[in-house]
């Protein structure tokens, strides 16, 4: 972990506990930082957001003694938002907490007022302890934070670190979440138990998304993409996707229940799977996902109601680790080459098209199948 911190006076004897306000975008992540701060009785969480924009009102709301702000997020991220909390309640300090691993970004958020810089990837309890570090809870141990030092073989290095920040992100949750659960078991309520059980399998999903979207990433590239192609209900593949990867997030479902296509179920599942959490994390509500047979073919259709694709960037769009420029959302750049690497495998295709008034329509199209038994 590297702690990065600018030389301010902190209070001698802080008034315990410190009110804080923790702004990151996965909820998880946030259930693990306030359940391993409220337990050392030093700290209380006021209140929580998913997103710069909501962050911001929530401190000029609270006026908090501390923010734990992470950069990477939608709607406002934290540069954005980093500004307009210093504006909004002068005296909180903000501590940014982000997976980013470079020396520049940290320098960078110590000069536009962040009190400290931590790096993501540490067990909970050392993250704690640097916090309090920080806000002056108690003393230092005599320790340096270390600041690292400062074509196409750029563009593998930078997916290459995306991979290792889209997998660090679950890793340090369940690592934390495990080491929580084994040591501070006594002190949590059933409620707070069961909250972290749920995180724990959450972010083991998402852990198993992403290796598998490598792993058939390698396999495409390799010639070796295996499809196990046979007739099947689209319905219930459609409510799985849509349950593993939307969450709580809202998705019309619009699938008749006698649509079948000759596809392989586990890898319909992976392609619906990244177009919706593509739509979720880059688009805007109401999502909807809908089938239709005409013919031979059946077409499958993500939409969202977001910005839609920039012109310039359509014909890079399912091309192995392509990103939008200016995308605020991290990602692998994987989800849509996967999604045309294993709709042609499957003898279909996936195409692009934006929608009238805003928004993005991704469909897939495979043969069409007559239901079995």
């Amino acid at each position: 972990m590297t702690v990065l911190a600018m030389t301010t006076p902190v209070p001698t004897t802080p008034r315990i506990p410190l009110r804080l306000v923790v702004i990151d975008d996965t909820p998880d992540i946030r259930l693990l930082l306030r359940v391993a701060l409220e337990a050392q009785g030093q700290f209380a969480v006021v209140a929580e957001a998913g997103d710069g924009r909501t962050g911001v009102d929530l401190v000029r709301e609270h006026q908090p003694d501390a923010v734990l702000l992470d950069l990477a997020m939608p709607v406002m991220d934290g540069l954005e938002a980093l500004p307009l909390i210093r504006a909004a309640s002068p005296q909180s300090r903000v501590i940014v907490l982000s997976g980013f691993e470079t020396s520049s970004m940290a320098e960078r958020v110590i000069t536009e007022g962040a009190t400290a810089f931590i790096q993501k990837g540490a067990s909970a309890r050392t993250i704690v302890a640097e916090v309090a570090e920080t806000l002056g809870v108690r003393p230092a141990h005599g320790t340096t934070p270390v600041v690292p030092a400062s074509g196409e073989i750029e563009r593998v290095h930078t997916a290459l670190a995306t991979a290792a920040h889209e997998l660090r992100g679950p890793a340090t949750v369940l690592i934390a979440m495990s080491e929580l659960l084994s040591t501070d078991r006594g002190t949590l309520d059933d409620g707070t138990f069961n909250q972290m059980l749920d995180a724990i399998a959450r972010q083991a999903h998402v852990l198993d998304r992403v290796t598998g979207d490598l792993l058939s990433s390698t396999q495409s590239q390799r010639g070796v993409l295996r499809v196990d192609v046979e007739p099947a209900q689209l319905l219930p593949i459609a409510m799985s996707s849509a349950l593993s990867v939307a969450g709580e997030t809202a998705i019309d479902l619009d699938c008749p229940d006698d649509v079948w296509v000759l596809s392989d179920p586990t890898r319909l599942q992976q392609m619906l799977g990244n177009l919706i959490s593509n739509a979720v994390k880059y688009g805007a509500a109401p999502f909807g996902l809908t089938a239709r047979r005409a013919g031979g073919s059946v077409t499958i259709a993500v939409t969202d109601h977001g910005a839609g694709v920039p012109p310039e960037f359509r014909p890079k769009l399912f091309e192995q680790f392509s990103r939008a420029p200016g995308a605020k959302v991290k990602g692998l750049g994987l989800g849509l080459f996967l999604v045309r690497s294993l709709a042609e495998a499957q003898g279909g295709g996936v195409d692009y098209e934006p929608l009238p008034g805003g928004g993005s329509s991704f469909r897939i199209t495979l043969q069409a199948a007559d239901p079995t038994g």
